[in-house]
């Protein structure tokens, strides 16, 4: 008997045998009828929801994405947490690389997907600076922050998270990155009138505390 399923439940499925797929054959080697065979669906019911297989890794990506800024939206619900903390929660809620399937993230950094990195990149700045910004504006308010552009401070900085710290925009060593990460931090307090040195102190103090944010 044929099963009928929710339209997000089947659009999911679908995705995930994808993204199974994709890694243990590559993305190339798999194919259209490959997903539709390991999920026992008609190729009707396969094109309802997606039009090609360029658009089903784009599906991927949004999914991702969507993550982040979940759990990035969490956090910044958390009123009982400090402007600081929050705003530390939110980038560190951005490091998911090591949670999306390796043969994924090749396929979004080879150059004929350009532009669905691109917007994976777009949607990680615009879905996070909203976001940002107000707590900034908060920290303004009480005295932790002091800038004339919050907006503006906040997107360069992530900017310069996503393109540099990515690795497909240059090549880096560890110790380069590393370089670019405390180089990052310094910049943020500068932009953010935030106490030189401030950042790491307040990042050393919560972690010796245990907190959830700062391990």
């Amino acid at each position: 008997m044929r099963v009928v399923k929710e339209a997000d439940e089947r659009r999911n499925e679908i995705l995930d045998a994808a993204e199974e797929l994709f890694v243990s054959n590559g993305y190339d080697k798999t194919s259209v009828q490959q997903i539709i065979d390991k999920i026992g669906i008609a190729k009707g019911t396969f094109y309802y929801y997606f039009r090609s297989k360029e658009e089903l890794l784009n599906g991927i990506v949004e999914r991702y994405n969507k993550l982040l800024l979940n759990r990035a939206i969490k956090i910044a619900e958390e009123k009982g947490l400090s402007c600081e903390m929050r705003f530390y929660g939110i980038i560190k809620a951005m490091q998911i690389a090591g949670e999306v399937n390796p043969a994924i993230m090749e396929q979004i950094h080879t150059p004929q997907n350009v532009l669905l990195h691109q917007k994976m990149t777009a949607g990680v700045i615009t879905g996070l600076t909203p976001l940002l910004t107000d707590i900034v504006n908060e920290g303004i308010k009480k005295g932790i922050f002091k800038t004339d552009f919050p907006k503006e401070s906040v997107e360069m900085l992530l900017v310069y998270g996503v393109t540099m710290l990515d690795g497909d925009f240059v090549e880096l060593t560890q110790e380069e990155r590393m370089q670019k990460v405390v180089a990052l931090v310094s910049i943020g307090e500068t932009l953010l009138g935030f106490k030189k040195g401030g950042f790491m102190e307040f990042l050393a103090e919560n972690s010796e505390k245990g907190n959830t944010y700062f391990g």
